[in-house]
């Protein structure tokens, strides 16, 4: 999903998965990572909550300019932590913690590191004199132009640092499940720095579900997935549901 020069998609088995609107489509029992995109020339704070959790455990990840990160798990230390893992909210889970508002949905605020201001300081020409016993010399100092960044203030993040925010999204599918921590992994994060963050952050809202229509499904729904008409054998979009040859009703 793109907004405000960022992308966040969701990518299973090694594949980006389609979105049709806000929602994602994955079955049960699978493992998901995040990716994330910075499409600006300014690095990006971001912080998630994947069903109100904030799996990041109060800290942020930076994402350079003009780059991407894949984010497979919980980051509560640097060096390893359970996988994403999207299950089933079976009727047993539900009596156990009940259904939440939030429940399903991944959200993605960010916020871009302000522009860095240049610093212009020159020094005029301004004639001064040396002086030695007998003579009086003239020496004219040259023009200096010298360039500062303009770094007032500043943000040490621990993988990265954060602030609490809260999620005003709602779940709409009949169908939701939920992400529970997995398998173990390894992905490394390491302490990092960002400048002063711009007064507004941005906001993308994902909802996983497991059902397409009132069916599990039993494969992840990929951006290259494709239909196939009955009648007449033209492939079409997923997202299609009357083939545009014949216009059958498409299942």
């Amino acid at each position: 999903m793109y907004s405000n020069n960022f992308v966040c998609a969701v990518k299973s088995g090694g594949k980006v998965l389609r979105e049709e609107g806000h929602v994602v489509y994955l079955p049960f029992d699978s493992y998901y990572s995040l990716l994330l995109k910075n499409l600006s020339s300014r690095r990006a704070l971001v912080k998630i909550q994947i069903d109100g959790n904030d799996i990041l455990f109060g800290k942020s990840l930076i994402v350079s300019a003009n780059s991407s990160v894949e984010l497979e798990r919980y980051v509560n230390d640097c060096d390893n932590g359970p996988k994403f893992k999207f299950i089933q909210k079976t009727e047993e889970l539900r009596n156990y913690r009940s259904d939440r508002i939030d429940d399903g949905l991944i959200v993605v605020k960010y916020a871009f590191e302000k522009p860095v201001n240049n610093i212009s300081v020159t020094y005029s020409q301004q004639p001064y004199f040396v002086h030695y016993p007998g003579y009086n010399i003239s020496v004219t100092q040259p023009i200096y132009t010298t360039a500062f960044p303009n770094t007032a203030g500043g943000i040490i993040v621990m993988c990265n640092n954060s602030s609490n925010f809260s999620t005003t999204c709602a779940s709409s599918l009949s169908h939701p499940g939920i992400t529970v921590p997995g398998e173990d992994s390894n992905q490394k994060f390491v302490t990092g720095y960002i400048g002063e963050l711009e007064p507004y952050e941005h906001t993308i809202v994902i909802q996983l579900s497991g059902y397409y229509g009132d069916k599990p499904l039993e494969k992840p729904i990929t951006v290259k997935e494709k239909k196939k008409c009955v009648v007449c054998g033209k492939e079409t979009d997923f997202v299609n549901n009357y083939c545009p040859n014949c216009g059958h009703r498409l299942v």
